[in-house]
């Protein structure tokens, strides 16, 4: 899989998501490992829908999804048949908004390494430019 995050602030969520209850925060990560950041374009391909009403419902998500009725989020063990489902129907990936996202516009797509020929890499961009460039 790969997961190809729908906007750079997105990205920067995502790295306090995956952050959150660590000992250490943002400000502790060496810019020199790697952390950067890789534009892409991503070819047209049919991917599931886990963004729209239509297609949560189609794939028996909430309409709240990524939150539960209760407000807790959807987890791995809800979603993975799902993307098991979509790659043996064929499709290039899943389409879902994002737990690391504020609000329903925040995507992601998670590709298929079967679809991985749609992608082109782009401008790869340093943590330290990506992340705190944008803030200042």
């Amino acid at each position: 899989m790969l997961y190809l995050n729908g906007s750079d602030e997105l990205a920067r969520l995502q790295v306090a998501h995956k952050l959150a209850g660590q000992p250490f925060g943002v400000e502790d990560l060496d810019p020199s490992e790697q952390h950067d950041l890789v534009r892409v374009d991503v070819a047209d391909r049919e991917a599931r829908d886990c963004v729209t009403a239509d297609g949560l419902a189609a794939v028996g998500l909430p309409a709240s999804y990524p939150r539960d009725h209760a407000g807790d989020l959807v987890g791995h063990e809800r979603c993975q048949p799902l993307g098991a489902d979509a790659r043996d129907d064929g499709l290039a990936g899943v389409l879902c908004r994002s737990a690391a996202g504020r609000g329903r516009h925040d995507h992601e797509l998670a590709l298929f390494d079967s679809a991985i020929d749609a992608v082109t890499q782009g401008e790869r961009l340093p943590f330290d430019r990506w992340y705190w460039g944008a803030r200042s």
